[in-house]
């Protein structure tokens, strides 16, 4: 059993797995996410609360559990890892649905909408 934080981390590495493979799908090349490139985007980003060493640890955690490999500098999901990612994502695929339907412009989904003025 994973926790919750590692379950997270899991989810965003799979998912930025995901996003790189469709972005160059019609490409020639392919890009490889690392365990630093990883750090980066996860706290420039702001997905992830925690410090570097904490992401740090909850990958290598990742990798003793063997559900994330580091060859060659890459960091990608194992078979164990990616069965694992899938449940996570199926799970989530109904929230993050609606949640991008949402932003997209819920007023476009609404026959009628009252307005009022603010106090």
């Amino acid at each position: 059993m994973i926790s919750k934080e590692q379950t997270f981390i899991l989810f965003v590495v799979g998912s930025c797995q995901d996003a790189l493979a469709q972005k160059f799908a019609n490409k020639p090349v392919s890009v490889r996410l690392s365990k630093q490139s990883f750090i980066q985007l996860a706290m420039n980003s702001g997905i992830a609360q925690k410090k570097e060493r904490a992401l740090y640890k909850n990958l290598q955690d990742l990798e003793e559990r063997k559900l994330v490999s580091y060859d060659c500098k890459h960091l990608c999901l194992t078979p164990r890892g990616a069965r694992q990612y899938s449940s996570i994502a199926r799970k989530l695929k109904p929230y993050i649905s609606a949640s991008k339907i949402i932003e997209v412009n819920v007023l476009s989904y609404m026959t009628k909408a009252y307005t009022m003025l603010k106090p």
